[in-house]
């Protein structure tokens, strides 16, 4: 069999991120003995895609998902669905062979995706195994279901492409790493859990050590972004990953998403001698009520606390907060703007509202106060506010009170220019240039 996988991502909010997931899909076909190519609509465009579809003589064109759209309620983009759209139409222009979506953008919204693009199959979830029954059934001449669900298994490395890891290099210097599934907090709005599962699942140690080794000899001034819903999860798993990466190759410099319930001054330590020079810290909500309400398991205190000993270690952290969630108020409002201007310096993200996607807590909680439309089919953006705020008041509160802040950013879009700037550079050079060295 002769597959293409195309890339549907567009979205450079807050910065360009590699299309991993759809190299897991080409390392599952490759083992089930296809030959695949790898396509990105950011490196090939729609003209270089039409140029591989016609020069070339597919079974199967494998189309991946990542977003429906942004969390940016001031600057939404509903446009991200209409690039399948045109792509898929691409191809039944340019060829006969059949097309199959996935990703995690077509899991949240199967049905509706699948409906409106025309496209032939669709898999659910993690992809390893399903590709493998999706093969064995296509191989043999036989109709596949056009919603195959996949279910946990052997995670597999990923092949990067050459070109397309190359290309997001240029504007990124990161290279993307998976190193578990799974994730077992309870963010009302999160899809993860609906996406991996809550169970933690830690890919084979060795494998992941060995791609790290690789491409830092290869690419000696990028970062390693471990992209994991949370990097340390609560059973500790990633200490044993962390110390056969350094066992091996030293203090490698990484980027990851970490939470700050249950992290210590020793584990904030020892990430910092494992190579972590920056991170994205899930806050979400500025104070004790609303982190509740998001259903985090710390206070705004020990985030405070967590953030402060990484600014005594040198480590970049960025973070993100969104109002207006369940248990908001006027009150709390004013409380999480007072709260914010502590993280100084580290770079604070602000967002009004909190977008809502199927299969998440705040979908229900939201129902439950009439506020999802009966005709919404999930693709077009909503967000959420509590009942009793007003969207405008809360606009105009929030840009004042941030409007002379440095590092607190609102809107977000104005972080979003400086992180995509600082990856351009370089992240390692960038820290050179402000004389960062660790």
């Amino acid at each position: 069999m002769k597959i293409l996988l195309i890339s549907a991502n567009e979205c450079v909010e807050p910065y360009q991120v590699y299309p991993l997931g759809m190299s897991v899909a080409a390392r599952a076909f490759q083992e089930a003995g296809c030959e695949v190519s790898q396509a990105d609509i950011m490196l090939h465009k729609l003209d270089g895609i039409r140029k591989l579809l016609t020069d070339n003589d597919y079974d199967l064109v494998g189309i991946s998902i990542r977003n429906i759209d942004t969390v940016n309620s001031v600057c939404p983009n509903a446009d991200l669905v209409k690039t399948t759209l045109k792509i898929t139409a691409l191809c039944r222009e340019c060829c006969s062979a059949k097309i199959l979506l996935g990703g995690s953008g077509f899991t949240l919204l199967p049905e509706v995706i699948l409906e409106c693009s025309g496209a032939d199959y669709g898999i659910i979830g993690e992809s390893e195994e399903a590709i493998r029954q999706f093969t064995e059934i296509f191989r043999k001449g036989e109709t596949p279901p056009r919603l195959i669900r996949g279910v946990p298994s052997r995670q597999l490395a990923p092949l990067y492409d050459d070109a397309i890891l190359e290309y997001h290099i240029k504007y990124t210097h990161t290279i993307p790493i998976q190193t578990k599934r799974g994730c077992p907090c309870n963010c009302v709005y999160c899809t993860y859990p609906a996406l991996e599962g809550k169970k933690i699942r830690q890919r084979e140690i060795d494998t992941i050590v060995d791609q790290i080794e690789y491409y830092h000899k290869k690419y000696p001034d990028c970062l390693f972004f471990f992209v994991d819903s949370i990097f340390n999860d609560p059973c500790g798993e990633y200490k044993e990953f962390l110390k056969a990466m350094k066992a091996r190759c030293g203090a490698v410099p990484f980027n990851c998403f970490i939470t700050p319930g249950g992290l210590s001054d020793e584990d904030i330590e020892f990430l910092y001698d494992s190579g972590m020079l920056l991170t994205e810290i899930g806050i979400d909500a500025a104070s004790d009520t609303t982190l509740k309400g998001m259903g985090k398991d710390f206070t705004f205190d020990q985030a405070l606390h967590c953030v402060r000993k990484m600014q005594e270690l040198k480590i970049r952290v960025f973070s993100s907060v969104m109002f207006c969630g369940p248990l908001e108020t006027y009150d709390t409002i004013r409380e999480g703007i007072e709260n914010l201007k502590k993280l100084a310096p580290s770079f604070t993200g602000v967002f009004s509202g909190v977008r809502v996607l199927p299969e998440t807590a705040l979908y229900r909680y939201a129902e439950k106060q009439g506020a999802i439309p009966s005709d919404w089919n999930g693709i077009s953006s909503l967000y959420f506010f509590e009942k009793g705020l007003d969207q405008a008041t809360v606009h105009n509160m929030l840009l004042e009170a941030f409007k002379d802040t440095p590092g607190i950013i609102y809107p977000p879009n104005d972080q979003d220019k400086f992180l995509r700037t600082v990856h351009k550079i370089g992240y390692l050079n960038f820290r050179e240039f402000m004389g960062e060295g660790q």
